[in-house]
């Protein structure tokens, strides 16, 4: 009866061990496990922070594109050539349209609208970085 009662305790003491090492692995687990889901939560919350400022940021890139578009269209209304009468493009620089602005009456003109002897003075002036009048402006400096 005393061994019986022994070895029923042994077994008693045995479970009781298994069980708090059963225990302590499934805390463990736990543990384990919710600190997998955090760091997957603060990775998804770092993720949808990024994708945030990534929308914020391409917004104010396509704002600033549409300023600078209309500030373009604007600028080339702007542009009248006082000889013909057109009024310039915002592609004009890609289409190898040249402007010349006088700088007595602040009237443009199309490269091609100004004649030879014009425009050779438009281009002298501009290399020697002095100012270029138009015709209607100095008529004398342009009497050949």
């Amino acid at each position: 009866m005393l061994v019986l009662a022994l070895f029923q305790k042994k077994q008693r003491q045995e479970k009781e061990k298994r069980d708090g090492i059963e225990m302590r692995r499934n805390k463990a687990e736990e543990r384990k496990q919710k600190k997998e889901q955090e760091r997957v939560q603060k990775e998804q919350r770092k993720t949808e922070r990024l994708e945030k400022i990534r929308q914020r940021e391409e917004e104010a890139a396509e704002r600033k594109r549409a300023r600078v578009e209309a500030v373009a269209e604007a600028a080339a209304a702007a542009y009248l050539c006082a000889n013909c009468g057109e009024r310039g493009r915002v592609d004009d620089e890609e289409r190898g349209v040249e402007w010349y602005g006088c700088d007595g009456c602040e009237c443009w003109y199309h490269g091609g609208c100004l004649t030879q002897y014009e425009l050779m003075m438009a281009v002298t002036s501009l290399c020697d970085g002095e100012k270029w009048t138009c015709k209607r402006c100095n008529p004398w400096d342009y009497e050949e």
